[in-house]
C-alpha cells in the first residue's frame, strides 16, 4: 500500500497555494459552512435507508464494511449537493442540472442559502488576507526600525569610547591604535547564523534579523557587499550560497500572489519531503532544478 499511494503529504505547502496560512484550524471550506437537510440528502442515493433499514432488521449478513460504505455515501452525497452549487455557476450548461433533483423547491433554497453564505465568507477571507499582509509589513518595518536603531547606538558608544582612550596629538603616530580599514568606514560586523535548519529561518534572518541582528536584506541595502568583507570573506561566501534561495522565495511570492513567509513554508515543506539540508535545497535551487 505504501508504493502505491502517497500517505506523505506536503499539506502546509498545499494550504499555502489553496490561500490559506499553515495555522491550525485556519483552513476551511466556504461550501461546506451549511450542510443539506436529510430530506435532500436522500434524494441523491434514496437506496441508503433501505438498505440500513435491511442491516437493522439482521436481514443481510451482519458485517462492519456494509454499514460503514453506507455512511460514506452518505457523507459523499452531503458532498455532492455541497459541491453542485459552486460547479452549477461555473459551468451553468451541463446537462447534469436537468436532473429533477436540481428543480425542487428543497435544492433551490438550499443553493440560495449556500451561494449568500459562500459570497459572504469570501469577502471576510479576503480582508482578513488584507490585514494580515499588512500586519506583517508593519511588524517588519518595525523591526527594522529598532534595529537600525540599536545599531546607531553601538556606532555612537563605540566613537565615545574611541575618544577617551585617544592618545594627546603629541604622542607619536606609532603609538596610536589604529583599526581596520573597514571598521574606519564605520562598517558593523554581521555574522550570519550556521545553525539554522529550516527555509523559514533563514527568510526570517534575511527579511526582519534573528535574535536582535538587523536584517540581512537591510545590510545589503545600506552597505552593499562591503559589510560582508569586515572580518574575512566567509561572509560573502556564505551569503552568496543563500542568494539563490532568497531569490526563489521573492519569485515565487510575485509568481503566485503570496506572502513571502508563505513561499518559504512551502519551500521548506518541499525540503522537508525530499529530506533535503538547506545547503542541499540552495545548491538545488542555484540549479534551477526546484
Amino acid at each position: 500500500m505504501v508504493g502505491c499511494y502517497l500517505s506523505g503529504l506536503p499539506v502546509d505547502a498545499i494550504k499555502v497555494l489553496a490561500g490559506f496560512t499553515t495555522r491550525k484550524g485556519d483552513y476551511f471550506i466556504n461550501r461546506g459552512s451549511i450542510e443539506p437537510s436529510e430530506e435532500l440528502r436522500k434524494m441523491v442515493f434514496p437506496w441508503i435507508e433501505h438498505w440500513r433499514e435491511k442491516f437493522y432488521r439482521k436481514e443481510v449478513e451482519d458485517d462492519i464494511a456494509g454499514p460503514n460504505f453506507l455512511d460514506l455515501m452518505d457523507y459523499l452525497g452531503a458532498v455532492f449537493l455541497q459541491d453542485s452549487v459552486v460547479l452549477k455557476g461555473k459551468y451553468p450548461e451541463s446537462f447534469i442540472w436537468s436532473h429533477s433533483i436540481f428543480n425542487t423547491d428543497l435544492y433551490k433554497d438550499y443553493e440560495e442559502r449556500l451561494s449568500a453564505a459562500i459570497a459572504t465568507s469570501n469577502e471576510k477571507f479576503k480582508m482578513s488576507q488584507h490585514l494580515e499582509v499588512e500586519n506583517r509589513t508593519m511588524l517588519a518595518d518595525s523591526f527594522l526600525q529598532i534595529s537600525n536603531m540599536l545599531r546607531q547606538g553601538d556606532e555612537n558608544t563605540q566613537i565615545q569610547q574611541t575618544s577617551t582612550i585617544l592618545p594627546p596629538s603629541s604622542a607619536p603616530l606609532s603609538s596610536i591604535p589604529t583599526q581596520n580599514t573597514a571598521n574606519s568606514r564605520g562598517l558593523p560586523s554581521c555574522k550570519m547564523s550556521r545553525s539554522l535548519i529550516s527555509v523559514t529561518d533563514v527568510w526570517r534572518e534575511y527579511s526582519v534579523g534573528l535574535a536582535g541582528k538587523p536584517s540581512i536584506k537591510s545590510m545589503e541595502e545600506q552597505y552593499g557587499a562591503d559589510w560582508r568583507k569586515v572580518d574575512n570573506r566567509t561572509e560573502s561566501r556564505f551569503f552568496t550560497r543563500h542568494l539563490p534561495l532568497y531569490k526563489k522565495i521573492e519569485s515565487l511570492s510575485n509568481e503566485r500572489g503570496i506572502s513571502c513567509e508563505e513561499a518559504a513554508q512551502f519551500l521548506e515543506s518541499r525540503r522537508i519531503f525530499d529530506k533535503l539540508s538547506i545547503n542541499q535545497m540552495c545548491k538545488l535551487v542555484a540549479d534551477n532544478q526546484i
